[in-house]
């Protein structure tokens, strides 16, 4: 296994906003706490692997394709027929052309954490937080496309075995 910042590892992080129990995460936020909690990758390197992996999302999805990352949900196109609209201002009808929407369905394991979330109190910072769970998708998507990337915790008990194992330790 490979030691906590040692090359070819990325660290989960936990952010202050989400053991607040509110707010959202922008894209470049994310970059951000991804680069502080890995601190021997360089930051433009985390930016082109979080790039990557939303330009792969987007790119599969022009081309109609269904995106699944398991446990966090899945992405795909649905179809809006042509139709007729109105005009809220003036009520008149206006004709709206088809179109393809993203669509996003979470996960089981998402649907659960969220809903656990609202039941409990919130609970101290762990390795099981939003940015975490991102970080690990990262990884297991990664090694789709040939990036190798390896998850390792400060504490290597709380990572799910199943992770260890997806990522092929």
């Amino acid at each position: 296994m490979t030691e906590p910042g040692q090359s070819g590892s990325l660290q989960p992080v936990v952010t202050d906003s989400e053991t607040a129990g509110g707010g959202s995460m922008t894209k470049s936020e994310l970059i951000a706490e991804l680069s502080a909690a890995n601190p021997h990758l360089r930051g433009q390197d985390v930016e082109l692997i979080v790039a990557t992996v939303f330009n792969e999302i987007t790119a599969a999805l022009s081309r109609g394709e269904r995106v699944e990352l398991r446990g966090f949900g899945a992405f795909t196109v649905k179809r809006r027929e042509a139709r007729t609209g109105r005009n809220p201002r003036t009520g008149e009808a206006v004709p709206v052309d088809e179109k393809a929407v993203p669509f996003f369905k979470a996960g089981k394991e998402l649907r659960e954490r969220v809903n656990r979330g609202k039941r409990e109190s919130r609970k101290p910072a762990d390795s099981k937080g939003r940015a975490a769970v991102a970080a690990r998708r990262i990884a297991k998507e990664g090694r789709k496309y040939g990036v190798g990337l390896m998850l390792v915790s400060q504490r290597p008990s709380e990572i799910d075995p199943t992770i260890l194992s997806q990522c092929g330790t």
